[in-house]
């Protein structure tokens, strides 16, 4: 089912895995550390990736150059690159992938921001915020707080 189909929605893992949400849930259980949970969600939620299917191949044109331009490219240059207007990408965008180019580029920069954190053990954050492809730190701090609100569904909060 599409994405968009979940958007802001309490899913059980059953609906979501079928049969294996029972295995899931008890190598969750048999980790010892978060580090170990994690990485059993990493292997079990990669493995789900190459069974997505984007029904549109211009949404999956769009995602392909938005995820590697990330925050360089905008809406209108993914619209014009597909041959489709913003509104129409932005409608078919949500309906696919459960939310719009933009705040799906925001999401792709709080990401690299959190992998250059990780990698620079915390190093300078005005370096890591102009390499993720914001103004500065502050911009970088409101939009780490702006992709949480996104990723969890508290957008009023």
């Amino acid at each position: 089912m599409p994405a968009g189909e979940l958007a802001h929605s309490v899913v059980s893992l059953e609906h979501l895995l079928g049969d294996e949400s029972v295995r899931l849930s008890e190598r969750l259980e048999g980790a010892s550390t978060w580090r170990a949970r994690f990485g059993v969600l990493d292997e079990v939620l990669l493995r789900r990736l190459s069974d997505i299917y984007v029904t549109n191949h211009a949404v999956a044109e769009a995602w392909a150059a938005l995820a590697e331009a990330g925050n360089t490219t905008t809406v209108s240059a993914l619209a014009k690159q597909v041959g489709y207007s913003r509104r129409h990408l932005a409608d078919l965008f949500s309906r696919e992938l459960g939310l719009p180019p933009r705040a799906m580029a925001r999401v792709i920069r709080f990401e690299r921001s959190r992998v250059l954190l990780r990698h620079e053990g915390g190093g300078r954050l005005a370096a890591v915020a102009a390499a993720a492809g914001y103004y500065d730190q502050a911009h970088m701090a409101r939009g780490v707080v702006g992709a949480h609100r996104l990723r969890t569904g508290r957008l009023g909060q």
